[in-house]
């Protein structure tokens, strides 16, 4: 069908500039000192979660998805995308190495300004915040330095707060999908809310 087809490109197209466009974002974050969490969803929404939204849209195009309900597929996946980038971030910190198959030191390392640092930088005490200041993206970090980090994560609120903004947007995510008319199918949307629950809530 040839007008499925051009939406299906027009969405395709739409991600492709989106996902470029975040991920020129976070590269001048990390030199930006005043990074706030807004911004952060600002970037991860581009950078991450328009996969999985304009993915979504593509299905709800081809299946002839009302406009109502192809609204709640975005914010469906606008919103568990961005909690499924926290807690990659909050696993790029505190992840099990051998279960990620990945470094848990290389966000610190690289200075990224992941949700974990933007918290911390707001809610920390001075003396944490001249140390991150002093520590995130230095070269040749020690161990040693890099659990600092870390403790400071923890200690200052920040690992609990961007746990708390996953659950939230994991939250509002799933419950977009019962403001849908006509109603979606139980049976997909059993399979969405599993999905969405096993991409936040993973280990790996």
């Amino acid at each position: 069908d040839p007008d499925v087809g051009m939406k299906c490109q027009k969405l395709y197209q739409e991600s492709f500039e989106e996902l470029v466009e975040g991920v020129l974002l976070e590269m001048t974050m990390v030199r930006n000192p005043k990074v706030t969490s807004d911004l952060y969803l600002k970037m991860i929404k581009m950078k991450t979660a328009v996969l999985l939204e304009k993915s979504l849209l593509m299905g709800g195009v081809i299946a002839r998805a009302t406009q109502s309900q192809l609204d709640v597929l975005s914010e469906y996946g606008v919103k568990v995308g961005q909690a499924f980038q926290i807690q990659d971030d909050i696993l790029g910190s505190f992840g099990n190495e051998e279960v990620t198959g990945k470094a848990a030191d290389g966000d610190i390392r690289e200075g990224k300004k992941t949700l974990l640092v933007i918290k911390a930088l707001e809610l920390g005490r001075s003396e944490q915040k001249e140390i991150l200041s002093q520590l995130l993206g230095k070269d040749n970090m020690t161990s040693d330095e890099v659990k600092l980090v870390r403790n400071i994560f923890r200690d200052s609120g920040a690992l609990k707060a961007s746990e708390e903004m996953m659950n939230q947007l994991l939250f509002e995510g799933q419950k977009a999908l019962d403001k849908a008319n006509p109603p979606l199918d139980k049976t997909y949307k059993h399979i969405m809310l599993e999905l969405s629950d096993f991409l936040v809530k993973r280990d790996y």
